[in-house]
């Protein structure tokens, strides 16, 4: 026997925005592995996928995706292809776009944890935040 369920607009508009936003943040990690892989970083496409990460939920989302793949925090997976460029480095303000990007990347993340850096002084010289889990063979920067 078929059982009719009557739906208001919106409890239905309720259900649909929840579909659509699960799995968010598993997806914008995705999105910025992507922007990461290949010659050169798309800086713009990491920035969009972080913008995807809308709420709390889509945040702890993808912080598990990134805790997944042996790194403490989105900023510091994000710093493994990408970094604030210091000023005396800044030659012709050819980085000053990407250091844009870098502070909307780390405003945005910082709304929902104020530890998301995307580079700072005390992950400089390191190995960028990375766990004991991190895969060895993922290649990053070296600042030395």
């Amino acid at each position: 026997m078929k059982r009719i369920i009557r739906l208001t607009e919106s409890d239905l508009a309720r259900i649909v925005r929840r579909v659509i936003s699960e799995g968010n943040g598993e997806n914008a990690i995705k999105s910025i592995t992507k922007a990461m892989s290949g010659l050169g970083t798309d800086e713009r496409a990491i920035q969009r996928a972080v913008y995807s990460i809308k709420n709390k939920t889509d945040y702890e989302e993808a912080l598990a995706a990134v805790k997944k793949l042996g790194y403490k925090t989105i900023g510091a997976y994000i710093s493994t292809d990408m970094e604030y460029v210091p000023y005396g480095s800044n030659i012709g303000g050819l980085y000053d776009e990407q250091n844009d990007i870098v502070d909307e990347v780390e405003r945005h993340l910082g709304q929902f944890n104020s530890s998301e850096k995307v580079s700072s002084a005390d992950t400089k010289g390191t190995s960028y935040g990375r766990t004991e889990k991190s895969p060895k063979n993922k290649p990053f920067k070296d600042i030395n």
